[in-house]
């Protein structure tokens, strides 16, 4: 920006404390050009001087003075700074209400960007009412179709969006959109900006088919009035390239989050929070596929650079979404202290920058609940989700999406505590509302599916159960595809039922089906391809097909020796029966072979 160089290399040689308004007006222009341009830091460094010289010049309670603490608000909200955000707009509020009253456009603008830092710190019901008192004076004091108005009520769709009212925000983004198309015209940059909150929002609802008819509509107007390469158009891209990873299109996902890096890394820098953003969501693509070590990967190189960026830093939400993600890859690979580790670091940032109550606070508390459950520290874990609970309850409603995940975690503590009476009770309240809110073929609302039939297998109730698993094994096909983890799991878990069943054929053909599945996606030394080869060897032993038993035995042995050495507790397992099954078979030198190699 070779030309603000200039400008602030001439205003610099004059003392802004003693120069006239004109001045003060241009060093004002530069900060905001600053702002605009993501940097902060030197934004608030020259809204500063021009604070302190328009204080000496026209007085601290001047509207062109209020004017400035105003702004220097809205640059600690994109910091992420909310307190001070919050400090500064309450003392601009005060002088406004004070000088032009209530109702003035410049108050109503203080009480509507007021607004928009509740809506950042979760506190969505208190952004509800700053929107509503915004929009009371801006319909009287402007009329209902003024940009100013409609801004407002597009924002309101946002706050509800947030809330889970999927319902009333889609009727705020209409009333939004029909009145920036009639204003602005139908392909104007604010218009698309409504359409694409719609797009969201239908996204959201489980509606992806939907959601990409109307990023589509986004981002043909866009690239209309901008070029294919503006960050507005790839960041709609980069929305379509999220659905596609919803629909489990991953190919799709992958071509779009491809187009979306390349044009954001040659307009704004391999660097820019932006680009970042989108390898964060191409870590997260990685991460569905279940390639968690690639997800890493991508984590680490966005978790360097948002530590490292002036504009973020190591307390950002952002890098805090990151170290959470990474930390649920290390709880998925069995990581359970690391997990905590990352959790708790996610948390102590997050309860310092968005507060205690902050959803985003409260998904990390759930999270560090799942860990604990999956260590079996079930106490814990329930501590834990209440805490979550009771949040989300509060500052979100009962029927809100995060609310009902956590009843589904808490319901599969009390399963694995054997309270199955009192897990399908917390199951059902869930399923009862995430089909009201995403329908029967969501991803979501099948998982909790998945999770009723899981409680009755644990309680023996196996033909309810091959009831429910097959329902959520149907849909997940249909939703996520044959081959994604969650399917497999699904798949996987019937093969187990019917070997309790005593139905070994249809087991093995589940499992067999599992195996193959992994083999290509995880890898033949994933511990989950390892532990359906362990199944398969288990099965047919049982069955009497030893010479089978013995080679996918085998085959488990030495790729879990490989990847978790010879005391690992799954390699002692897997030796011990591969034993058992060569001495019954009348194998004793392998046996002792066997033996022996383990002892060494």
């Amino acid at each position: 920006m070779p030309h603000i160089s200039a400008l602030e290399g001439h205003i610099k040689d004059r003392d802004l404390l003693n120069e006239n308004i004109d001045i003060l007006n241009a060093a004002a222009q530069l900060a905001k050009i600053f702002n605009d341009h993501n940097h902060y830091d030197l934004s608030l460094e020259w809204y500063r001087r021009v604070l302190a010289g328009k204080k000496k010049m026209l007085g601290p309670e001047a509207p062109e003075t209020v004017s400035i603490v105003h702004n220097i608000a809205s640059v600690y909200t994109k910091k992420a700074q909310y307190d001070l955000a919050m400090e500064r707009y309450t003392q601009a509020l005060e002088a406004r209400e004070k000088l032009l009253g209530n109702d003035h456009i410049d108050t109503l603008q203080t009480v509507h960007e007021m607004a928009l830092v509740f809506k950042e710190q979760g506190q969505y019901k208190l952004a509800l009412d700053w929107y509503q008192r915004a929009l009371s004076g801006r319909k009287k004091a402007l009329g209902v179709d003024h940009l100013d108005t409609l801004t407002t009520i597009n924002n309101m769709g946002l706050v509800n969006h947030l809330l889970g009212n999927f319902k009333i925000a889609v009727e705020s983004y209409e009333q939004a959109l029909a009145g920036r198309e009639k204003i602005l015209g139908k392909e104007h940059p604010e218009t698309l900006g409504t359409v694409h909150n719609l797009a969201l929002s239908f996204s959201h609802q489980g509606q992806h088919d939907k959601a990409l008819e109307w990023y589509n509509r986004a981002l043909a107007g866009k690239e209309k009035s901008l070029g294919p390469n503006h960050p507005s158009v790839l960041m709609t891209v980069r929305n379509i390239a999220q659905e596609f990873n919803a629909k489990a299109e991953y190919d799709k996902a992958l071509d779009s989050f491809q187009r979306a890096l390349d044009g954001t890394k040659s307009s704004l820098g391999e660097n820019h929070p932006e680009t970042l953003s989108i390898i964060h969501d191409m870590g997260s693509l990685f991460e569905n596929q279940g390639l968690s070590n690639v997800a890493m990967e991508y984590y680490k190189q966005v978790l360097a650079g948002r530590e490292k960026s002036t504009n973020i830093g190591p307390e950002h939400p952002d890098t805090l979404a990151t170290v959470n993600n990474m930390a649920n890859i290390f709880s998925e690979q069995g990581e359970y202290d690391k997990a905590l580790k990352y959790h708790k670091r996610a948390l102590a940032g997050k309860e310092k920058s968005l507060g205690r109550d902050h959803h985003d606070t409260l998904v990390t508390v759930h999270n560090i609940a799942s860990v604990y459950e999956s260590q079996g520290r079930y106490e814990e874990g329930l501590e834990w989700f209440q805490r979550a609970l009771d949040g989300q309850k509060s500052s979100l409603g009962i029927d809100h999406p995060h609310t009902l995940t956590t009843m589904t975690g808490m319901a599969g503590i009390f399963n694995a505590q054997g309270r199955i009476d009192v897990a399908l009770e917390w199951y059902q309240r869930a399923l009862t509302g995430f089909e009201k809110l995403r329908g029967r073929e969501h991803r979501q609302t099948l998982s909790v599916i998945h999770n009723i039939a899981s409680a009755y297998d644990i309680g023996k109730q196996y033909d309810i159960a091959l009831k429910w698993y097959n329902e959520a094994l149907a849909g997940q096909e249909k939703t996520l595809g044959k081959d994604h983890r969650h399917t497999m799991m699904t798949v996987f878990n019937i093969a187990t039922l019917f070997y309790k069943q005593g139905h070994y054929e249809k087991s093995l053909q589940g499992y067999q089906r599992v195996f193959n599945t992994q083999e290509q996606s995880l890898g033949p030394d994933d511990p989950e391809t390892l532990e359906t080869a362990h199944c398969i060897a288990v099965v047919a032993s049982t069955k009497g097909d030893h010479d089978m038993a013995a080679q996918w035995f085998k085959l488990a042995l030495e790729g879990r020796q490989a990847r978790f050495g010879d005391n690992d507790p799954s390699t002692q397992d897997t030796l011990r029966q591969f034993i058992t099954l060569l001495r019954k078979t009348g194998h004793v030198s392998k046996a002792e072979s066997w033996e022996s190699r383990s002892t060494r």
